[in-house]
């Protein structure tokens, strides 16, 4: 989309533009849904799960004055994310309409980022991951090569595993490094440039190698990529 991605400053200040907003938030998921029909689901996905949290922290904030009294809204911390309160409504936010808009908002854009949802659940069951060669114990580290159907490309990844933990959760990422791209129509078999991998980076000498089985043609940046790493991450959090 060309305009900019919504934010929590659009929810902000809105007085007399309350109709507009609403139009021109209508207009953005149209947007994001010609983008879905298509098939391209990323950036735009992952924005609104993150807009989607953002707005429940918020209506959060007004139901605890609600509960907890009088208190009222001193600023709304967009950086942050969180309400601060003080004992006068400051005079330059409407905050019933702030409210009265990200409560309009929220059922719509949770059913945009369900079709989104739908899409990617439906690429990663067509998908399929095999390993290249035996596949060692430790898997932290490793390659993985995925297609670009349309391209008739398959791209080599370096990727690497990383886990934090939270006082009572553990979470794991994976980070992608691309190393090159090869015409499908002239490649050598994958355990060749597996072989390749081996005698180029010599940090690996036995590393854990991953090959995505797809068929569908899919917007390879959009949606495969992502959705692929999804589903190789999963796989190594087993």
């Amino acid at each position: 989309m060309n305009n900019p991605s919504i934010d929590l400053q659009f929810f902000t200040n809105v007085g007399e533009d309350f109709e507009k907003r609403q139009y021109f938030f209508l207009g953005k998921l149209k947007g994001v849904k010609e983008e879905f029909k298509q098939n391209r689901v990323y950036p735009h996905l992952g924005k609104l799960i993150e807009l989607q949290r953002d707005l429940e922290k918020l209506i959060n904030g007004f139901n605890q004055i609600q509960e907890n009294g009088p208190r009222r809204i001193k600023k709304i911390d967009i950086l942050n994310k969180r309400i601060e309160f003080e004992s006068c409504l400051p005079k330059d936010i409407d905050i019933n309409a702030v409210e009265d808009l990200i409560r309009w908002s929220l059922p719509l854009l949770k059913e945009t980022i369900h079709e989104g949802i739908t899409i990617c659940e439906f690429v990663e069951e067509s998908i399929q991951i095999e390993n290249v060669g035996i596949e060692p114990h430790y898997n932290l580290e490793g390659y993985s090569f995925v297609p670009d159907v349309a391209g008739n490309v398959l791209h080599i990844f370096r990727y690497k595993v990383s886990i934090f933990t939270s006082t009572d959760e553990k979470f794991r990422t994976l980070k992608t490094t691309f190393i090159k791209s090869i015409d499908t129509s002239v490649s050598p078999p994958l355990n060749g440039l597996k072989l390749d991998l081996i005698r180029e980076f010599k940090d690996l000498p036995n590393p854990a190698t991953y090959a995505v089985q797809a068929s569908l043609d899919i917007p390879f940046e959009q949606t495969l990529l992502p959705v692929s790493k999804r589903k190789l991450l999963r796989r190594l959090s087993v």
